[in-house]
């Protein structure tokens, strides 16, 4: 091997050694920097570390699945678990059920290349069963791929907030639902004048809902139509402070006007968005009932003022409050002079109460109720004095209400009138005795002439002379008939009928006035009969004549205005009482005549009336028989009553109250 040649290879050796010894001095300072890099890492290690397990936030380090694969202190004081129980738990375990989907759900998102962080709120379980809320931020862990490999939780525990929370919303919700219950508007106005509330009571009141009205610009056009008026309301509401009593019209929805009381508040008590702000009260009824009351009191005032009589309202000292035109005119007064002075040194210029005389007002006053009585005044004048007492709601007296009436004149009138009457009586009397004593003297010598016509009639005499005393007798005792009506009437005018009491067989007393217009039944051609009915007894207990006098006066009628068919006379018992001696009976008289207007039905049974046949006068008479009939019918305690048409007869009906004999 030449020189040359070991040398190149020493010198390559050398420059080997040296590359050698470089790249190890290279290696050394690498190990250097990698062992000062480890020992920053492991620094930074542990202050993470440091940091992880004090942080004041909650955090967990989960895979890819979700389960927890690393936990601070403060996480676990969160939940309650151990490390040792909680490494290794899915994030679920740990996550309240209803937040369980939701949870899932997220990381689902994640693994499928969703948003890599989130923020959201949850509940969390403690061990114990226990919840919290929490405030959570979680974060993707990417692998090499980009997919997540884990994900890193921070929670903050907001328990206390929610706590918080909640009571601020039940509050909120506790007063919204007062303002809205309450029976008081409640409306808003912000800074431009837009309404921004509007309660369930307006609603209710104005009957526009809340979405007619807030945020509306024509919400005012609608409550205040009239634009003067609603100028007048809109510079109202542009005034700064607070004030009460200020009264609005406002249109209703349906059309109607309502008076709303507003009071505003907003000064002492501002809230946020509320530049104005304002409670109220619809006093429409209210309103209506003042006007109503004033027009009542207007109207009552203008009556008492009209009336005649003096009308004084006066304290219970008598002192007077108000008096009307008629009182202030007599006492010589306005309403300002009378007022506050007593009434008695007003009308007698007394220092003290009328002690002379009883007062009605004194009386009044004292016993609680009204009283009237007559006063002597001056002048010869009398008044009717009227005391009313007035009380207060809660019943203490109050007052009480004089009204004197002039009664001067009236006093002076009754007094003619008593005279007038006095002599009306005796005139009466005078013409009852009159009658009376006449138709007992006229009677007593017409029985004479009647008695000497029948001895006449029973000599010899010729046809034409029987035929003159005959005529005469029947006008005779025609003539005896209008006596005893007269009789009756005047008897029955003075009230001195007495009825009897004594026993008579009713069938016997039918069948004899029956009996009594036989022959002039025959004349006619007519048929008389009668019915009593089997329930009826035999005998009964009454005034016989009077009844006879009835169906005697009704049958009698009867035949006389009946010219062709029959006349029916039928008599039941109507009712029996508890009293087995008393008994009421029912009397029918029925022809076939000539029947009764309808005009004069009313009035057959008054006195001196007759039918008005024009100018037949074939049927004449007193007009007092159906008079005394009814009459009588009364005294028996009974009613008569009568159904007719012309031309298709005349049905009378009576009851009267009998006795029956033991």
């Amino acid at each position: 091997m030449s020189t040359d040649t070991a040398q190149d290879q020493q010198d390559e050796i050398d420059r080997l050694q040296a590359v050698l010894d470089a790249k190890n001095a290279e290696l050394e300072a690498l190990r250097a920097r990698l062992g000062a890099e480890n020992a920053d890492l492991r620094h930074r290690l542990e202050q993470f570390r440091t940091i992880f397990d004090n942080a004041a936030s909650g955090i967990t380090i989960q895979d890819s699945e979700g389960v927890i694969t690393a936990a601070n202190q403060t996480f676990m004081d969160m939940v309650g678990y151990d490390r040792d129980e909680l490494l290794g738990l899915p994030a679920t375990a740990v996550t309240h059920p209803d937040f369980v989907q939701h949870t899932r759900a997220l990381v689902e998102s994640a693994r499928r290349g969703g948003p890599a962080a989130f923020h959201y709120e949850k509940k969390l379980l403690r061990k114990d069963g226990s919840t919290l809320w929490a405030d959570l931020t979680t974060r993707a862990l990417a692998a090499p791929d980009g997919s997540p490999r884990g994900f890193v939780c921070v929670l903050h525990d907001i328990t206390d907030r929610k706590r918080t929370e909640a009571a601020i919303w039940e509050s909120e919700q506790r007063l919204r639902q007062l303002v809205e219950r309450l029976p008081v508007l409640i409306h808003a106005h912000d800074a431009e004048g837009n309404y921004v509330f509007w309660n369930r009571e307006c609603e209710r009141v104005l009957g526009y809902k809340a979405a007619d009205i807030i945020g509306n610009p024509g919400a005012r056009a609608l409550l205040f139509p009239d634009p003067d008026y609603r100028r007048r309301m809109e510079t109202l509401h542009g005034e700064a402070g607070d004030f009460a009593g200020r009264e609005a019209e406002t249109a209703a929805a349906d059309g109607s006007v309502k008076t709303i009381l507003w009071t505003r508040i907003s000064g002492e008590h501002p809230l946020p968005g509320w530049a104005v702000w304002e409670t109220g009260m619809d006093i429409t009824e209210r309103k209506a009932a003042e006007n109503a009351l004033r027009a009542s009191e207007h109207e009552k005032k203008l009556i008492l003022d009209t009336i005649s009589e003096c009308v004084l309202y006066q304290t219970p000292d008598k002192r007077i409050l108000w008096a009307n035109r008629a009182a202030r005119s007599l006492a010589g007064g306005e309403p300002e002079e009378l007022r506050g002075k007593r009434c008695y040194a007003v009308w007698h210029g007394y220092k003290k109460s009328c002690a002379a005389s009883p007062c009605p007002v004194d009386q009044a006053l004292r016993l609680g109720t009204p009283v009237e009585a007559e006063v002597e005044g001056e002048g010869g004048r009398t008044w009717l004095v009227k005391g009313y007492p007035s009380f207060a709601p809660d019943g203490s007296l109050a007052g009480a209400i004089e009204v004197a009436t002039d009664i001067t004149g009236l006093k002076r009138s009754e007094e003619a009138m008593r005279r007038a009457r006095d002599l009306a009586e005796n005139a009466t009397k005078m013409k009852d005795e009159f009658l009376a004593n006449m138709s007992h003297e006229l009677r007593s010598p017409m029985n004479g002439v009647l008695g000497m016509l029948d001895v006449l009639l029973d000599t010899d005499l010729d046809a034409e002379q029987r035929d003159c005393i005959q005529t005469a007798l029947q006008a005779g005792e025609g003539l005896l008939a209008i006596i005893n009506d007269i009789l009756d009437f005047s008897k029955l005018q003075a009230d001195k009928i007495v009825l009897a009491r004594r026993p008579f067989r009713l069938r016997h007393t039918v069948r004899t006035v029956c009996n009594t217009f036989r022959e002039q039944s025959l004349r006619k051609g007519l048929d008389v009969g009668y019915e009593v009915d089997v329930a009826v007894p035999e005998t009964v207990a009454g005034d016989e004549g009077r009844i006879r006098q009835i169906l005697f006066n009704l049958v009698g009628n009867a035949v006389k205005f009946t010219h062709q068919g029959s006349v029916r006379v039928r008599t039941r018992i109507l009712r029996k009482g508890a009293d087995p001696r008393l008994a009421r009976l029912l009397f029918t008289v029925t022809d076939t005549g000539i029947g009764i207007p309808a005009d004069q039905l009313d009035s057959i049974f008054d006195p001196f009336v007759q039918l008005n046949w024009a100018k037949n006068r074939k049927y004449e008479g007193t007009g007092l028989g159906l008079g005394i009939v009814k009459r009588l019918v009364t005294l028996m305690g009974g009613i008569i009553t009568v159904e007719s048409a012309v031309g298709q007869g005349t049905t009378v009906h009576f009851w009267i109250n009998v006795e029956l004999p033991d």
